[in-house]
């Protein structure tokens, strides 16, 4: 990508790109939701061509904002975020690799607000994303709230998070 080019895309206009598409995606899951037992299994299908041209352009958004942040351990986990979630795309949910991509994308979430809650000296609204996933894993495995609830609320979350942290950096 030329310097010309990156210079001129505005981060917070980036920002409100990356979570307009997240926040589609995410009405798009609440929309096809129809009792199925985790968002994977919406990702899945093979012919849901928009969940994949959105996820797409969510992951462009993504490095692009993360390359102008210049933050490389941000950036790798993210990308890692990334690519194991097109790989879930890739794998259907009777498959082994599905669930440790899943794994993995769960994993990189988690890390990617750990990561810069230590970054920013914990500070204590941060920590209350942290404490918030943590409430909603617990509430998963105590049956209070079923799979596919949980991965919805985990991804907002994430967005509120990112949100947040890009005001206070």
């Amino acid at each position: 990508m030329s310097n010309e080019l990156l210079k001129k895309i505005n981060i917070d206009k980036l920002l409100y790109l990356k979570l307009t598409l997240f926040l589609i995606f995410t009405a798009y899951l609440f929309i096809v939701y129809n009792n199925h037992y985790s968002i994977s299994h919406i990702l899945c299908d093979r012919n849901n061509y928009f969940i994949l041209f959105v996820t797409f352009l969510i992951g462009v958004c993504s490095f692009i904002y993360e390359f102008k942040k210049n933050d490389k351990y941000s950036m790798c986990i993210m990308i890692t975020y990334l690519i194991s979630t097109f790989f879930v795309i890739c794998f259907t949910p009777d498959k082994l690799e599905h669930y440790i991509f899943a794994s993995l994308v769960s994993l990189c979430a988690f890390s990617f607000i750990i990561y810069h809650c230590l970054k920013n000296n914990s500070n204590n609204l941060m920590k209350c994303f942290i404490l918030a996933e943590l409430i909603l894993i617990i509430l998963y495995f105590t049956n209070v709230i079923n799979f596919y609830f949980a991965e919805i609320l985990f991804l907002l979350i994430l967005a509120m998070f990112i949100c947040f942290k890009h005001f206070i950096n």
